[in-house]
């Protein structure tokens, strides 16, 4: 399978040698295909060369964009994509197809502040299939963008080897199926000439703008020592996230515990600068919160990371408060890279209750299951406490704490309490109880083990799919390892459906999940019963 991902600075393209022929460069004319993004940001292309699903989000946001709209040429076998946001918040794309009719990822770059974008691409490009429209100075340039409309893409040759910096030489230009997409390269014989480089640009830009200065850049980004800045040549900004972070809300809410854990995965094959990257996590509000571990390293081959902050309440007056938690990226070449995510804590600090002197033991105390495990319910059960009085619940660990005073014992002095264990991670606990009269009191260890997944992807890429069908739109492109729960499965035991760890629901096929737990325990959906 074939993705698109990461259409930006450090994006990715697997590319193939014959790009499209052009309407009047050869016999055979280019079909063009069109779709537009629905509101989970799924377009479905149907091209003479097969049907194309993609999956659209924002490059600035992450979010699925609605209304984008794709185009695919398709010219023998060679095919091309363009595409485009009305709206003008993202700037338009092109870049050629390889592989198979399959779902793809794209995400369109944000325009910047600058008002064009670029992308870095690696693999070839057959030029030579091209309809060569001459030679263009830089006015010429300028004024081939104007007739493309008001967003133009220039994909761009250079050879990582020996990059450009043409110093304002004129550039052999060819056309493309799309009036405003341009392919350009030296005027020079390159045949070393493997990569790409995707340029979005916005009509306000065309006269400001000059090759020479993306020349410039690729000369300092592959071709020159480590430490060389081009910062008064181009201020780009880091639009495109390499890595991921979970839950990805802005402000969370840490409610009754003192733990958060943020999962950290890396999503892009060909960032710029290229991995391995390091990853620091730190906070402005120094000693009301830790992280563990501080820092570690991120590349495509490194698996995801996890890190749990621990906040501390001590001495913090009565009320609300906010903590922030940043997590920057830093590469051992390019030093500190600026996609910074930050995310803020938001918990209560209530007033501390008096502990009672412990007094009279409990008749008994006991908890199920036996073996609790991470997402778990723990339910204590406790007899001896006065009718009706309240209890201090106190379960203390490493790295969470719950304490609770509001349930009471029943008419006949039992207690029963329901803890849930998504939240808390592995480890041994104290649960301590005591009645606030009677002073009555037990405790007792509580060992929390880690939490198995219902299911893990057992194979290189699995399709999340919206039904049990496999012509069924994708929701979701999973890899080998990803955690599942299993909710249900349909009337012949050939497909699952499920939860991922980043919260999409949707089915997948069972051959290719390894359960963790009996099959036999999983319920039918009588949505989809056997053929």
């Amino acid at each position: 399978m074939i993705v698109i991902a990461g259409l930006g600075v450090g994006g990715y393209f697997a590319l193939q040698n014959d790009l499209l022929p052009l309407p009047g460069a050869l016999t055979t004319r280019a079909e063009i295909a069109e779709a537009a993004s629905d509101l989970n940001g799924l377009a479905r292309v149907e091209s003479a060369s097969g049907v194309y699903d993609f999956q659209v989000t924002s490059g600035l946001t992450g979010e699925r964009l609605v209304g984008v709209r794709l185009k695919v040429a398709v010219a023998g076998p060679s095919r091309m994509l363009y595409a485009e946001d009305p709206t003008g918040v993202h700037l338009p794309l092109a870049v050629p197809l390889t592989g198979e009719t399959t779902v793809r990822r794209l995400t369109m770059p944000p325009r910047s502040g600058l008002n064009y974008n670029i992308a870095s691409a690696a693999g070839p490009l057959e030029y030579t299939r091209l309809a060569p429209l001459g030679t263009l100075t830089e006015a010429g340039l300028r004024d081939r963008l104007r007739t493309g409309g008001d967003r133009s893409v220039l994909i761009y040759l250079y050879n990582p080897m020996a990059p450009l910096a043409l110093t304002g030489a004129a550039l052999e230009a060819y056309a493309t199926p799309f009036e405003n997409v341009t392919v350009l390269r030296p005027g020079v014989d390159d045949p070393g000439a493997t990569g790409l480089v995707i340029v979005g640009l916005n009509r306000d830009v065309y006269d400001s703008w000059a090759h020479i200065a993306i020349d410039r850049y690729l000369a300092g980004r592959v071709g020159q020592a480590a430490g060389t800045t081009l910062g008064g040549d181009l201020d780009l900004a880091w639009a495109y996230p390499v890595f991921d972070v979970f839950p990805a809300e802005p402000t969370l809410d840490l409610g009754a515990g003192d733990t958060v854990t943020f999962q950290i995965r890396w999503r892009s094959q060909n960032p710029d600068p290229p991995p391995p990257w390091s990853l620091f996590v730190s906070s402005p509000d120094e000693g009301q919160i830790a992280a563990s571990p501080e820092s570690f390293p991120l590349s495509p081959e490194q698996p995801q990371q996890e890190v749990t902050v621990t906040v501390d309440r001590t001495g913090l007056p009565v009320g609300e408060h906010t903590v922030t938690v940043i997590i920057q990226p830093f590469s051992d070449t390019f030093g500190l890279i600026q996609q910074t995510v930050q995310r803020e804590i938001r918990f209560t600090v209530a007033e501390a209750l008096p502990t009672p002197t412990p007094g009279p033991g409990l008749q008994s105390l006991e908890f199920t299951p036996l073996v609790p495990r991470e997402g778990d319910r723990l339910t204590i059960t406790a007899q001896g406490f006065e009718p009706g009085e309240a209890v201090l619940l106190e379960f203390i660990g490493p790295e969470r704490s719950i304490t609770d005073s509001l349930a009471v014992a029943d008419p006949d002095g039992v207690y029963h309490y329901e803890i849930d264990l998504s939240t808390v991670p592995a480890g041994s606990y104290s649960l301590t109880l005591t009645g606030q009269r009677s002073t009555i009191s037990g405790q007792i260890t509580v060992p929390v083990g880690a939490g198995i997944a219902d299911g893990v992807v057992d194979t290189g890429e699995l399709n999340l799919r919206t039904e049990p069908d496999y012509s069924a739109p994708v929701l979701e492109i999973l890899v080998r390892g990803d955690e599942l729960t299993v909710l249900t499965v349909n009337g012949d035991d050939t497909w699952y459906e499920v939860v991922t760890k980043t919260g999409i629901q949707g089915w997948v096929d069972a051959k290719l999940i390894k359960l963790n737990i009996d099959s036999t325990s999983i319920p039918w959906n009588p949505l989809y019963p056997a053929p």
